[in-house]
């Protein structure tokens, strides 16, 4: 177990040490979840949570963000948190539907925040992230839901997929307008069962980005077919993606969409599968 924790730890920091751009200090964050969570389902019962699984945003020090998710009673759940290296803090909150707080973890540890969760009723409730301290205005930070008994996907196949939509990210912003991260919402990881099923995230925060939004998806090996749509829960108006590469992407431009939308992801697949969705602004 501790040359294991040796081993995810080291694959963390080297994106520590390679940090030079948004996407660098994104997959910072992003690989000290994954990494832990990974050395959580090794050791227990423990999988992915259905739908939105992760989540990374762009926090300034003492900014909170809040993802809402449904929880079954007496499940158990750990939400992991990860920062990027400039969070000293972390504070992580699961708060119900009248802000009661029913688990919290306020350490101090930059790299690792877990906190154990199982609810008496089901229902919607809200999992707080807040960066208590950091050596920089803005942190990249991220949350990760996993489940006892939750979905099996490989470590293997997350990596996969992590490292192609980044590798595609990098192509992408070669061109002259494109720029990943740097917002405030900017990376989702969506983990789906064996059954042909979708997931939806209500309530991506776009004020105050720039005026055209982008949204680009790709899945891991299992999936044969990716849609992304993006509706605007006030005109009602419903945009769908355009294959880029061997992903998929959609583009937001006012007046198509106002401060809340909605993302779905479908794939068709025979086995759990993974997709990740990264946000995109022009510069």
């Amino acid at each position: 177990m501790k040359k294991f924790l040796l081993f995810i730890f080291l694959v963390s920091y080297s994106f520590v040490l390679q940090a030079q751009s948004d996407i660098d200090y994104l997959k910072q964050s992003l690989a000290i979840s994954y990494a832990t969570a990974q050395a959580v389902i090794s050791n227990y019962n423990y999988g992915y949570y259905s739908g939105v699984s992760t989540i990374a945003m762009l926090l300034r020090v003492n900014q909170s963000f809040i993802l809402s998710s449904y929880f079954n009673a007496h499940d158990n759940y750990i939400i992991i948190a990860g920062g990027d290296e400039d969070v000293a803090s972390l504070r992580v909150e699961v708060l119900d539907s009248l802000d009661y707080v029913y688990a919290s973890n306020r350490g101090q540890d930059k790299n690792f925040i877990g906190v154990k969760f199982s609810p008496f009723h089901s229902g919607v409730y809200k999992v707080k992230i807040t960066l208590a301290a950091g050596n920089d205005i803005k942190s990249y930070c991220s949350l990760l839901i996993l489940q006892e008994n939750g979905i099996n996907i490989s470590f293997n196949t997350i990596g996969y997929t992590f490292d192609k939509i980044f590798q595609d990210v990098r192509i992408l912003e070669q061109g002259p307008s494109l720029h990943f991260g740097g917002v405030e919402v900017c990376f989702y990881g969506i983990t789906l069962g064996k059954e042909n099923t979708g997931a939806a995230f209500d309530g991506i925060n776009l004020e105050g980005s720039d005026p055209v939004y982008f949204f680009y998806a790709r899945g891991d090996m299992s999936v044969t077919s990716l849609n992304v749509s993006v509706y605007n829960n006030i005109t009602g108006v419903t945009l769908y993606d355009k294959k880029i590469g061997d992903g998929k992407m959609v583009m937001l431009r006012p007046p198509e969409y106002a401060k809340l939308v909605r993302l779905n992801v479908r794939k068709q697949s025979f086995e759990p599968s993974y997709i990740a969705v990264i946000g995109a602004s022009v510069r």
